[in-house]
């Protein structure tokens, strides 16, 4: 595809000069075209110059032992936690915590929010109609997932933003230990932490399937646990387990006693939702967080980026959100 479109554009009358010959040619034609757009030779050089011009808009960079970069825009920031103050709290809303790759030669882990404000379908994100749009609040690219690293993620947060401390706002994930390790052992933040049901339920059905279980016995189950997650109080969801308990195999109570009791108990029964204002017949899911990084994708063309680019354009997708 590339050779053809190279051959295209050349004029005919010296087509003979200027038309790659073989492989090595139209790769060092990808090599030139490359170098011209690119920002620079040493990407993170690039990013450290760009955190001076950029005004406040990266907040870190660790460079040893691993590469971690915390930026987000102050303004959009301040109209999430505006948001959040002006609707006393009781809005249901929440923060969505992911972590994506396949963006460059790092992980991203982006924190997302629903601007609830925005009930028009006027309103469009990526030309499409956004009731409650999703906006992207603080990004980070880093090498590992240690729950060192989202420490220092959450940390940074509470240093710059200490409002979402002091609002309590949950956070929504899908039990990854790396995150919930860190809000709760960040003792400066300890956020309350929900899970996400699809995963929990992803989880079971895959388990099941592993387990080669027949197709009928995977509907029960997942019935089941639909109805333990349902329960509006600690009481009311031992009484259902006990009861579910004694007809379940063995290996799944095992599997659910050790995998699932503590997580549900904790992070995702509806009870749990039901302090922070959120209703929803369907639970709590991480789409949200989701969706952005389906956007976010779709925003820089499929493409992998050097961290430099990345950020210029996260820069550039939060400012148009603006």
């Amino acid at each position: 595809k590339t050779y053809r479109s190279l051959c295209r554009d050349v004029p005919s009358q010296i087509s003979h000069v200027l038309t790659p010959r073989d492989l090595i040619q139209v790769k060092n034609a990808q090599r030139f075209a490359r170098k011209q757009v690119s920002l620079g030779h040493d990407d993170v050089l690039n990013m450290y110059q760009m955190a001076f011009q950029l005004e406040g808009y990266c907040k870190v960079i660790d460079l040893f032992p691993d590469l971690n970069v915390i930026f987000f825009s102050d303004v959009l920031m301040k109209e999430f936690t505006d948001m959040f103050e002006s609707l006393d709290g009781k809005g249901g809303i929440y923060l969505g915590c992911d972590t994506t790759f396949n963006l460059g030669d790092f992980y991203v882990t982006i924190i997302t929010c629903q601007h609830v404000m925005f009930t028009n379908s006027n309103f469009t994100v990526a030309g499409k109609p956004a009731a409650e749009p999703c906006l992207p609040l603080i990004f980070m690219l880093h090498e590992r997932k240690f729950t060192s690293t989202h420490e220092r993620l959450w940390s940074v947060i509470n240093k710059h933003v200490p409002q979402i401390k002091a609002l309590n706002i949950p956070v929504v994930c899908d039990r990854e230990k790396a995150i919930i390790n860190a809000i709760e052992k960040e003792t400066a933040v300890q956020l309350p932490i929900l899970a996400c049901w699809s995963h929990i339920k992803q989880d079971i059905k895959h388990w099941l399937q592993k387990k080669r279980a027949a197709s009928n016995d995977i509907g029960v189950y997942m019935q089941h646990v639909t109805d333990l997650l349902q329960c509006e109080s600690e009481e009311e969801y031992e009484e259902l387990l006990g009861k579910y308990q004694d007809i379940w195999s063995s290996a799944f109570s095992g599997y659910y006693s050790k995998n699932l009791h503590h997580d549900i108990k904790t992070y995702a029964a509806r009870w749990n939702l039901q302090k922070y204002g959120i209703g929803n017949a369907n639970g709590i899911t991480n789409n949200m967080a989701e969706s952005m990084n389906k956007l976010i994708k779709s925003y820089v063309d499929y493409r992998e980026s050097t961290c430099d680019a990345f950020m210029a354009k996260m820069k550039c997708l939060q400012d148009a959100l603006l």
